[in-house]
């Protein structure tokens, strides 16, 4: 933890208040045990009362623990209630626990740990799903463990008084604390903070609501700058688009005249041509007659010619003949 000395001076004044406890009293058989495992899961962010009635519904609903462990998920919840805290996601730590006991010992009965070492009794716990309260609480009272258990509301009422750094988490809160606090007063220290728990409570639910409704506002303030930057965005387009509608629009009109001027060039240039070529044909129509007309008016003439002296000459013979 950030600072870890300014804040161990801080807890260890805080802990003066704690008065000495003494030990759990021993779990002497398989059922004790596994009711300390489930009263541990189920203590997590709620009061002793809180747990006990959750206790006293379960008993009264199932057989045993092991109709519990394979129970539907929804009658668990419904069993618990819908005013304990976090029920559902208790009731899915239960059974994962209840089951990882049973597959381990092919029974519903943790006496095995007992042959665990410390450490490692710790590390299986967390193996079977238990968060870090539940784990901690199990060690510290039914092995002797050395754990102090931290759970949410501990560690947001902790925060929220400035003994912890404000980027620690729930882990790091754990570790630091089981630092600082020595085994001989590791149940003294629990029970101080369930006490300072209580006793800030309203405090951390009037946090907690401001909290909230800062977060909701920043969301909202988080929604409007994204649907304004949205907006902008989607005007920018518009904008854009508009201005390459507006070039295309130019360019296309542009090209419309280059091509009427084109067509107009070439449509002038076509009946320019037409104009000159029409009087010379004509005129090489009139020469072509004209050429044409002659040689036939001379041939017709030389043969009205012939034909006239011929029937002369036939005329004139015969009076020679008879004189």
């Amino acid at each position: 933890m950030k600072d870890a000395r300014t804040y161990e001076r801080k807890v260890k004044k805080l802990l003066r208040g704690a008065k000495k406890t003494a030990a759990a009293p021993a779990a002497n058989t398989p059922e004790e045990l596994l009711q300390r495992i489930i009263e541990s899961i189920l203590l997590a962010d709620a009061t002793d009362g809180d747990v006990g009635k959750a206790i006293t519904a379960i008993q009264k609903e199932f057989v045993d623990y092991n109709e519990l462990r394979v129970a539907p998920e929804k009658d668990v919840i419904e069993c618990l209630g819908k005013e304990h805290p976090r029920a559902r996601t208790k009731t899915a730590v239960l059974q994962a626990v209840l089951n990882g006991v049973f597959d381990r010992a092919n029974q519903l009965s943790a006496e095995y740990l007992a042959d665990m070492s410390k450490r490692d009794i710790r590390r299986h716990l967390r193996e079977l799903g238990m968060p870090p309260f539940s784990e901690a609480l199990t060690a510290m009272t039914c092995f002797g463990v050395h754990a102090i258990p931290v759970d949410d509301t501990l560690f947001e009422t902790l925060q929220m008084n400035e003994c912890v750094h404000a980027s620690s988490d729930v882990a790091d809160t754990q570790a630091f604390l089981e630092r600082i606090i020595a085994q001989k007063d590791g149940l003294a220290a629990h029970a101080f903070f369930r006490r300072y728990v209580t006793q800030h409570a309203k405090a951390l639910e009037k946090k907690r609501k401001a909290d909230a409704d800062r977060l909701a506002a920043e969301e909202e303030a988080k929604r409007k700058a994204e649907e304004e930057k949205a907006r902008q965005a989607a005007e920018a387009a518009a904008k854009k688009a508009k201005i390459e509608a507006e070039k295309e629009a130019k360019k296309a009109k542009k090209e419309a005249e280059k091509l009427a001027r084109a067509a107009a060039k070439k449509a002038a240039k076509k009946a320019a041509k037409k104009a000159t070529k029409k009087p010379a044909k004509k005129t090489a129509k009139k020469t072509v007659r004209k050429v044409a007309k002659k040689p036939t008016k001379k041939s017709v003439n030389k043969s009205a010619n012939r034909f006239v002296k011929k029937t002369a000459k036939k005329k004139t013979a015969p009076k020679t003949r008879k004189k």
